[in-house]
């Protein structure tokens, strides 16, 4: 925020994360830098691979991160073991669902 353009600044900051590409390969695949454009004012950018978030799942993230920022701690329900669901779905009726 030094400078005497922090939204240029910031704009020049997501531009550079968005050509840093991913290497699947390599941890991380979700990167988030935090610029300050002011004494009060800030912009989030995020950057991740594709295949970690989409368009249904990015409300999710965002929702669970803004309830954490408002609330603090661990405000949000355990997360159920990805391991329940393929147990579920192994014992789905595969015709009845089908149908």
């Amino acid at each position: 925020s030094a400078g005497s353009d922090p939204e240029g600044a910031a704009g020049a900051v997501a531009e550079e994360e968005r050509g840093r590409g991913f290497d699947l390969r390599r941890p991380p695949l979700l990167r988030w830098v935090l610029v300050r454009l002011g004494e009060e004012r800030h912009r989030l950018i995020l950057t991740n691979h594709h295949i970690l978030l989409d368009g249904w799942s990015m409300p999710v993230l965002f929702r669970e991160l803004f309830t954490l920022y408002r609330e603090g701690g661990a405000v949000l329900p355990a997360v159920r073991p990805f391991g329940d669901y393929l147990s579920w779905l192994a014992g789905v009726d595969r015709e009845a669902a089908e149908a």
